[in-house]
């Protein structure tokens, strides 16, 4: 698919799907930032040129690490914002600052992001920009209305922005991984895991390094005039 030449930004980069995205993008050729918050991914997972411990929810941090990866490298081509986190609780139960946290982790963290990198992607009329959706933002999930809310806005984030920056060559599409093992879901119970296997046409659970081979494809020159589209990694709902 090739991304030689490309310089990928990843949020979230210590996590499963973007950790899968860091080592894909890498075995392609891209010079690759990822900023991590509370987990220092192990090199060997997340062999990224620059890794950087952010926090997605405040600007200015943000602002400075995209602007030293514009400092080494002279461009943005593609940005991925995997960072967020959980705070499963029933709305009754839920604190303010459960449902703020995980919000502004998902939510304002890609916010932040994207106003930080287009700049450049504009001035150089190109790039790509890719959020992160799950399948409790489209259908909601018992216990998840904070999470579920934050993927639901994402999804009207990618539409709005995909036609406000469409016309300088920026595409912006949304990645759907399906029920993927990782540090969110690792507190699953083994029921739960068996209804997202009965509830797949596979019988199978979602896989990361399939999600990152599918964000490679939309980070390359290969995928053209594709914007506001959701890409499902997931054998569920069929």
């Amino acid at each position: 698919m090739g991304l030689r030449g490309k310089v990928i930004l990843v949020t979230g980069a210590s996590g499963a799907i973007g950790s899968a995205i860091v080592r894909a993008a890498k075995r392609e050729g891209a010079w690759v930032a990822g900023t991590y918050l509370t987990h220092h991914p192990d090199p060997s997972q997340c062999p990224a040129d620059l890794l950087e411990q952010v926090n997605v929810t405040q600007c200015e941090p943000v602002q400075q690490w995209v602007a030293k990866a514009a400092a080494r490298t002279g461009q943005i081509d593609g940005l991925v914002t995997a960072a967020g986190t959980v705070a499963d609780r029933t709305l009754v139960k839920m604190t303010d600052a459960e449902w703020s946290g995980v919000i502004a982790s998902h939510l304002t963290g890609t916010f932040h992001a994207a106003q930080a990198v287009l700049p450049s992607m504009q001035y150089h009329r190109l790039g790509k920009i890719i959020t992160v959706l799950s399948m409790a933002g489209l259908h909601g999930r018992f216990g998840q209305a904070s999470y579920s809310a934050a993927k639901a806005g994402l999804l009207g984030f990618t539409r709005s922005l995909a036609r406000e920056v469409g016309p300088w060559g920026v595409e912006v599409n949304a990645l759907c991984p399906g029920f993927t093992p990782s540090r969110m879901t690792e507190t699953v119970p083994p029921d739960g895991w068996a209804r997202a296997r009965a509830a797949s046409a596979t019988g199978t659970l979602a896989d990361a390094e399939v999600a990152a081979d599918l964000a490679v494809w939309l980070l390359s020159d290969r995928c053209r005039g594709i914007t506001g589209q959701i890409f499902h990694v997931d054998s569920r709902g069929v």
